[in-house]
């Protein structure tokens, strides 16, 4: 989502305060957005901080720190300036748009959509708004209308790789996939993406003849596992695949015949041709049937015996957990994300008094801290884990997996293991809308909020589940 800056040249129709006030306070708005602009947001906060301590009356500056309030999480604080900035601007759109954003944040779609459309009345091809409404009328499930005002949006600025990425992750949403592959190539064009496309000649889908294509990794453990399917659609073409992945992945992906794997942090190896992960469903025709299928991972037959025996040596029905992702903190959008995936421990607490039930944890990461002040009987052997091979033999172990949306989930897909997915109000767009299985895992059961943050809801939906799977 975008977060819009005030246009400097907006001449409101305000009181002015006495002149030396309103020219400082002119001076600490530019010097404001002078900084948000070269990504300092420290010193733009301060800024626009002085220039509304010297100008009550100053929209702009109260409309830029919300922005810079909704980048940082702090939605709450956003909505009070933003509202504040109205009080004296009614008609001000980056106020508006703003204001959306927060709402948006809170999970708020109703009052967001309300928001952005306000912003539309008074500037109809405005990109900010036209983005801000689409993510919320998706987020809702309005599937049309979103893809709707994600087009305007690219209309608005068709230069504009963020207006593309928003429009295909509506259209793979709703399930548009030959558009929608097409529309995420946009994603290249992203600043924080050209510095890292790789050197050399891009593979477009041609026999190889033996090459080596070098596949880029993208995003997290999780993206890496399920495209990682594609290789061996790449070996039918006849080349040799190098796949780039992060040290936990190399030796668990190194099981596959055919293909090399190495280090991201290792020197680039030699290759003849390239090709970004997320491109490959666009480069085989990836439709809704015809979605290949998980990549066959396996684990140590010996270790998951071994792990069964340890954990369930009275054949109590075993149920594999992970409830929070990772909180990347350094990327404050992905971090907002990860707020509304993760849960905490104890929400699950309702499945730890069903009847013949092994709890087992697969959480990593800080989150994995709330077995012990939880109280829940969670069985944990996470720190006997060294990479995804030992965790794919415990995850193997388990009779089910119910996790949250995080890396875990496409490991027990991977694995054919039956996995129950707890999904935020706003899910991600690989999961679709209005269905509860997925393409992408045979073995998926997907359990959504009903509204925002509602998850007693799903857990007690999915203890019901539960219960009934263990009688039958």
């Amino acid at each position: 989502m975008s977060y819009s800056l005030a246009d400097l040249t907006l001449n409101q129709a305000i009181p002015e305060p006495p002149a030396s006030g309103a020219e400082l306070a002119r001076l600490q708005l530019q010097h404001g957005v002078a900084a948000a602009e070269r990504g300092d947001r420290a010193a733009a906060a301060k800024a626009f901080g002085a220039a509304m301590r010297l100008d009550p009356m100053q929209a702009d500056a109260a409309s830029n720190l919300a922005a810079l309030c909704n980048i940082e999480g702090h939605l709450t604080q956003a909505e009070a300036l933003c509202r504040a900035a109205l009080q004296i601007a009614p008609d001000h759109v980056a106020a508006l748009t703003n204001l959306g954003n927060a709402l948006h944040g809170l999970g708020r779609h109703a009052d967001a959509i309300a928001a952005f459309r306000a912003a539309l009345t008074r500037a109809p091809q405005a990109a900010d708004p036209l983005a801000g409404l689409g993510l919320s009328l998706q987020a809702l499930g309005h599937m049309a209308p979103a893809i709707a005002c994600f087009r305007a949006g690219v209309a608005a600025t068709p230069a504009c790789p963020v207006a593309h990425v928003n429009l295909a992750h509506g259209l793979l949403a709703a399930g548009q996939f030959d558009e929608g592959w097409a529309e995420l190539e946009w994603r290249a064009a992203a600043p924080d993406r050209r510095k890292s496309v790789l050197p050399g000649a891009p593979w477009r889908g041609e026999p190889l003849y033996g090459r080596r294509v070098l596949v880029q990794e993208e995003g997290g453990y999780g993206d890496i596992l399920q495209f990682a399917r594609y290789v061996p659609l790449i070996l039918q073409r006849g080349g040799h695949v190098v796949l780039r992945a992060h040290r936990p992945l190399l030796r668990l992906l190194g099981q596959l015949p055919g293909l090399e794997v190495v280090d991201v942090a290792a020197p680039l190896p030699r290759y003849d041709l390239r090709c970004s992960l997320l491109s490959l469903p666009r480069l085989f025709g990836t439709g809704l049937t015809s979605v290949p299928p998980p990549l066959p991972l396996q684990a140590a037959p010996d270790r998951v015996a071994a792990w069964r025996a340890r954990i369930a040596p009275d054949g109590a029905f075993v149920v594999g957990l992970a409830w929070a992702g990772a909180p990347r903190l350094n990327d404050p959008e992905q971090a907002a994300m990860d707020r509304r995936r993760s849960m905490a421990l104890a929400d699950l607490a309702p499945l730890a008094g069903l009847a013949n039930i092994r709890l087992v944890s697969l959480q990593n990461g800080a989150a994995a801290g709330q077995i012990a002040s939880s109280g829940l009987p969670v069985f944990d052997a996470m720190t006997e884990m060294d990479d995804f091979a030992d965790t794919a033999a415990l995850a193997a172990a388990c009779d089910l997996v119910i996790s949250v949306d995080t890396a875990m989930l496409h490991l027990a897909g991977s694995l054919g293991r039956p996995v129950w997915l707890l999904d935020r109000y706003d899910g991600c767009w690989r999961w679709m809308k209005q269905r509860a299985d997925s393409p992408w895992y045979p073995t998926l059961r997907l359990f959504r909020q009903p509204v925002p943050g509602d998850w007693p809801t799903v857990v007690a939906d999915v203890a019901q589940a539960l219960k009934d799977r263990i009688s039958a």
